[in-house]
């Protein structure tokens, strides 16, 4: 009941708001893909940082060539596939707002 009273007492207005849909839509999207990217830009950046500072942890302090073995390519992976994300994100806004 309280459905059909808000449908129907919203009925004149909700014509206009249908109208401002696709540009309500596409802002929000807009805002969501910004967001994202601003979100992977991020993860990217922390991810490289880490392993500046995997190595420099791993020089410094001496540890093993095991060590270095074991957890270099772990951070090299996690900051490569951060990139790519990022990129890849990027490519679908390209496409999504510039029509390519």
């Amino acid at each position: 009941m309280y459905g059909h009273m808000l449908r129907w007492s919203g009925n004149q207005s909700y014509s206009h708001t249908q109208q401002d849909a696709p540009a309500l839509s596409w802002n929000c999207l807009a805002d969501r893909l910004g967001r994202s990217i601003g979100r992977l830009a991020r993860a990217a950046v922390q991810a490289l940082l880490a392993v500046l500072l995997l190595v420099v942890n791993l020089l410094t302090t001496g540890l093993t060539l095991a060590a270095m073995v074991v957890l270099l390519p772990a951070a090299l992976i996690g900051a490569v596939l951060a990139v790519v994300l990022l990129i890849k994100g990027g490519i679908c806004l390209v496409q999504t707002f510039g029509g390519v």
